[in-house]
């Protein structure tokens, strides 16, 4: 379910990335953000925010969706020819709920207990990164009795990010705020 070549990227450095975000989800969002182009609006902009944020609320990027209905678990991540859609199905099944505009995606999940679970190709750092993320939220939402939500699409440059780590004070905002894990990419 939405791979990578599913959105259609064209070869240019900024289009070889794909974003995605993974939340908590502890009630249904209104109606008019449970669409692939609205979440993936949602998560842009939060993406822009991250980067500027300098103090913990500025991190309720939508006030009226952050933390009344996401929390999110991790920042914006970032990968190379990679989305991870495919792998959530393969370690917690079909999506209770998904979508998508041929340019973005998103899956609901009920969360299960994820512990030992290895995906069928474990090779690329991303499904690695992916696997901890998945394994850190299935965790954090089967506690606090919420759904697992994960919002993608193409865009954005995974080159400005992978040669740095995410600053120290922000990252501390970040886990002030409810994040489980701070750093944009799998290291």
């Amino acid at each position: 379910m939405y791979p990578y070549s599913y959105f259609k990227p064209s070869p240019t450095d900024w289009e070889t990335t794909f974003a995605y975000w993974i939340c908590l989800l502890s009630k249904p969002l209104p109606k008019e953000t449970v669409n692939a182009t609205a979440l993936q609006s949602v998560m842009s902009f939060h993406y822009s925010v991250e980067e500027q944020a300098y103090k913990p609320d500025m991190l309720r990027s939508n006030k009226e969706l952050i933390p009344k209905y996401l929390r999110p678990v991790a920042p914006v991540t970032l990968t190379h020819r990679w989305a991870p859609f495919e792998l959530g199905v393969e370690l917690l099944g079909s999506p209770v709920e998904h979508g998508t505009d041929g340019q973005s995606a998103y899956c609901i999940w009920k969360p299960e207990y994820l512990g030992h679970a290895t995906p069928e190709q474990d090779d690329s750092e991303h499904e690695k990164h992916a696997l901890f993320l998945f394994r850190l939220a299935a965790s954090a939402a089967l506690t606090s009795k919420e759904k697992i939500l994960v919002i993608g699409s193409p865009g954005w440059s995974i080159e400005h990010e992978r040669n740095r780590m995410m600053n120290p004070d922000t990252s501390l905002m970040m886990l002030e705020s409810g994040y489980l894990y701070t750093e944009r990419i799998g290291r």
